[in-house]
């Protein structure tokens, strides 16, 4: 579980392996290693981890369920939810989110007016529909710059 939560803590920070390691002043062969399960940090690497990623260290051990997701690690719209949390995703969830990571600003805005439509036609947190709106405006700006 570690090596799955390293990678995913590293990839919503937007960091290569490389880019990580310089931080943690490591090489990015160990992080490489910690990522594909061949090594398990010290405890002092595992807890400048968990400072860096601002988690604990359990969960990075996946040991806990559920982590707060750090406000200095969210990346997008979609997520500045200070309750949003980061759980493990299932492969159906991650086929999903590849495909749509794969469509362009166009298509993505309006799979995103979709969701809103359906979220104003069930009783949902209003936080939602407003963050989505946020984001299909994004994608909406994104593609009136590109058009200039």
């Amino acid at each position: 579980m570690f090596e799955v939560r390293l990678k995913e803590l590293r990839e919503h920070k937007g960091l290569t392996q490389k880019d990580l390691a310089h931080k943690l002043n490591l090489t990015q062969s160990t992080i490489a290693y910690y990522e594909s399960g061949k090594k398990l940090p010290t405890v002092d690497t595992l807890l400048s981890l968990a400072k860096f990623f601002n988690v604990s260290t359990d969960f990075l051990l996946g040991l806990g369920k559920f982590q707060k997701f750090p406000e200095n690690i969210v990346q997008g719209n979609l997520n500045e939810s200070p309750n949003y949390q980061l759980t493990s995703l299932t492969g159906e969830h991650r086929k999903i989110i590849r495909y749509f990571d794969r469509l362009n600003n166009e298509n993505k805005e309006f799979i995103i007016g979709k969701m809103i439509e359906l979220y104003k036609e069930q009783p949902v947190d209003d936080e939602i529909t407003r963050e989505l709106e946020r984001y299909r405006l994004e994608l909406l700006s994104k593609k009136d710059l590109s058009g200039l």
